[in-house]
């Protein structure tokens, strides 16, 4: 599945989460970042909104989760 993944959207992601990303994960930068949100390793719909899902990616032992609205990718 090809996931939009928009420049603002990962620049949110970095500003508002970036401490723990850097310290957790060890991603401090946009293209590692873009990277590990484009191949999740599971996926998985609302069950109230058909358009929403929940990408899953593990990440050093780690569940990141990724939130999609429709094909777009919206937070991490």
């Amino acid at each position: 599945m090809e996931h939009v993944i928009l420049e603002e959207v990962l620049k949110h992601v970095i500003r508002k989460h970036g401490m723990d990303f850097s310290r957790v994960l060890g991603i401090n930068r946009l293209d590692l970042l873009k990277r590990l949100l484009a191949s999740p390793d599971g996926v998985h719909l609302d069950a109230h909104n058909l358009s929403i899902s929940y990408s899953l990616k593990k990440v050093n032992g780690l569940w990141l989760t990724i939130i999609m609205l429709e094909n777009e990718v919206r937070t991490a």
